[in-house]
Order: C-alpha cells, then sequence, then structure tokens
C-alpha cells in the first residue's frame, strides 16, 4: 500500500564538534540555557528560571473534530457511521465487554454498540473505557459501563491511532498525540490493550499511514525529573528530533519547555514530546522499533510512552467504499 504522506523535509547534517560548541545540554539548572545548531543556523531557546505552578487541563467530556464544510461533514459521518456498524457486526457479540479508546471513530462505534443494545440485536455487552472523553460518550449513548477490576478480561477493544504501518508485520502505530479535548491517558489505553484478547486499531483514512512512522511520539514522565528525562531523551534522539514539554491546550509554538502552564496529570505525571523531523531513528540511525521503544522504557522516570509494536492484531482503516483490514503476522 502507497503511502499518503509526502517526502520528510531533508536535515542537514553537521560537522559535531562545530554543532557541539553551540549546544548546552537539556539542562535542570535553572542558570543554563539550551541553544541548538542546526543548518549554520544556532536556535537560543528560553532560559527555565523557575518551577511554574503545575496545573490540571479541564475536562471537556465530548470529542468532536471541527470541518468547515457542513456537507461533507455529514458524508463523512455516513462513511465512518457504516465502517463502524462493519466492525461491531464482525468483532462484538453478545455478553462481550468492550475496550473503548478515544476518538471519532470510537465514538461511532459506542453509538453502534448503543444502537444494537437498543435494539436488543446485542445484550449484555459492557465497556471499558480509556478515558473520560469515551467514558463520558458511552454515558451519553447509554452504554453500560464497566472497570477493569470487575473484568479483568477484555473480548475485544478498539483505539484510534494517531499514525500506523500497515506493511510492516507487527503493526506499528502510535498514539497520544492529541491534547484536545484532553490529554490523552497511555496509561489506561495500555492497560486495556494488555488485557484484551483481541486489539483493533481504527485508522481514519490513508492519510494516517506511512512507510516509516515519523513526527511527534508522545512520552510520559515523572514531572519531578522531567528536565533530567527531558536531557536524556535529547541525547538519544539527536539530531533527527528536538524534546517539547507538552502544556495545558497542547503545543505552544513559543515556548517548548512550557513554562507558562505546564500538563500535569493527576498521577504526577508530564508528558514530553519527542518531535522528528524525518522517519524516526535512534542515536542517529535506523532501528526497529522495538529497539527504540525499548530504550526509551528503560530510562530511569519514564513511566509509558505511545509507540506501540506488536499490540494491534489487526487494523481496520476506514474507507469509503468500507473497512480495509491488516491484520498483523500473529493473525496470519
Amino acid at each position: 500500500m502507497t503511502s499518503a504522506l509526502g517526502q520528510a523535509h531533508a536535515v542537514n547534517q553537521h560537522n559535531s564538534s562545530g554543532c557541539d560548541a553551540h549546544r548546552t545540554t537539556f539542562s535542570p539548572r535553572p542558570w543554563r540555557q539550551r541553544t541548538t545548531c542546526r543548518s549554520g543556523l544556532h536556535l537560543r531557546r528560553e532560559a527555565f528560571t523557575a518551577h511554574a505552578p503545575r496545573k490540571k487541563a479541564r475536562t471537556i467530556l465530548r470529542y468532536s473534530r471541527h470541518r468547515p464544510v457542513q456537507t461533507q461533514a455529514t458524508e463523512d459521518q455516513q462513511i465512518t457511521q457504516r465502517c463502524a456498524e462493519e466492525l461491531v457486526q464482525q468483532h462484538v457479540h453478545s455478553n462481550d465487554v468492550v475496550g473503548l479508546g478515544t476518538g471519532v471513530l470510537v465514538n461511532a462505534v459506542i453509538e453502534c454498540l448503543a444502537q444494537k443494545t437498543t435494539s436488543g440485536l446485542l445484550q449484555a455487552v459492557r465497556c471499558i473505557p480509556a478515558s473520560d472523553v469515551s467514558a463520558s460518550e458511552a454515558a451519553f449513548q447509554g452504554v453500560p459501563v464497566t472497570s477493569l477490576a470487575e473484568h479483568p478480561m477484555v473480548d475485544v477493544m478498539f483505539e484510534e491511532v494517531d499514525e500506523i504501518v500497515v506493511q510492516e508485520p507487527d503493526l506499528p502505530f502510535i498514539a497520544g498525540r492529541l491534547a484536545e479535548p484532553v490529554q490523552p491517558n497511555l496509561l489506561r489505553m495500555r492497560a486495556l490493550l494488555s488485557a484484551s484478547k483481541h486489539n483493533i486499531v481504527l485508522v481514519d483514512g490513508i492519510e494516517n499511514t506511512s512507510a516509516r512512522l515519523r513526527g511527534v511520539l508522545p512520552v510520559v514522565v515523572d514531572a519531578d525529573y522531567w528536565e533530567d528525562i527531558g536531557e536524556v531523551l535529547d541525547d538519544i534522539f539527536i539530531p533527527e528530533a528536538e524534546i517539547w514539554r507538552r502544556s495545558v491546550a497542547g503545543y505552544d509554538p513559543t515556548d517548548p519547555r512550557a513554562i507558562s502552564s505546564p500538563y500535569l496529570s493527576a498521577q504526577g505525571h508530564n508528558v514530553l514530546d519527542v518531535k522528528f523531523y524525518g522517519p524516526m531513528k535512534l542515536f542517529g540511525e535506523d532501528a526497529s522499533y522495538s529497539s527504540i521503544a525499548e530504550e526509551i522504557e528503560k530510562q530511569a522516570g519514564v513511566i509509558t510512552h505511545g509507540l506501540f509494536v506488536s499490540v494491534a492484531d489487526s487494523a481496520a482503516m476506514f474507507t469509503q467504499d468500507g473497512i480495509q483490514l491488516f491484520q498483523s503476522a500473529a493473525m496470519v
């Protein structure tokens, strides 16, 4: 399958000694500054002078995407609903425990589950949400909600991805990029995926696939040590990426350290976004996704991250012609 994503912008290579002369570390010390040398330009980052007060993101309970043309939104919604109905028809049965991720496509699955339970086509279906957003949507639609404590075994899990490589046998994908309507709960997501017998990831069209994962990789870290962890991640991924701390709003181009309003979870975690300029690499070299995930996970202070490898059993791409299904090697 041909990727719809364009070629990455080329990143110029520099003499390491010349660049090191202008780059200090991602330092926790308030009196030190970090500068980065790229393409002959020295980009000075604002000094971190004080620890900002920790703030929590406000909760918005409904998930929606804004589309500029109403007629197009109606058509897209119809396509999404048809694909959701196809998925539920094939993969959900009466008495199932269903895991629910977050996103527009997941909301369509929830709506379909509500219709089938109300009509009696599905009975005794219970859902475990991976986020407050999906929990609110399930409650709004009248779908019974339970928890992993009550039902530690999940029959099927639906999770929407930000980006996926459908050509790879282990279906690697990234989730957790979006900060709106609320920040992602990657810990709950991983717990549900681990407890599920069958994981189906939902892909919103070919534009969310690529030949090689790139873009933003969220890493959840202990907020008390975010600067030290950021420095370590910087060493692992430079010069292919830079590290930004996520703000309450998700992204502030003027504040890479999110000094004014850093996002802080209820568990005391920050999110560091590893922003790749091109395809993912490890220490400047091509590497397997499992190697990248392992390198991140072994760092002290890292809680979890948004790179998932050998987790999805199948990927369901929503298209105008219906579901296009990609199976992992384990399912073939």
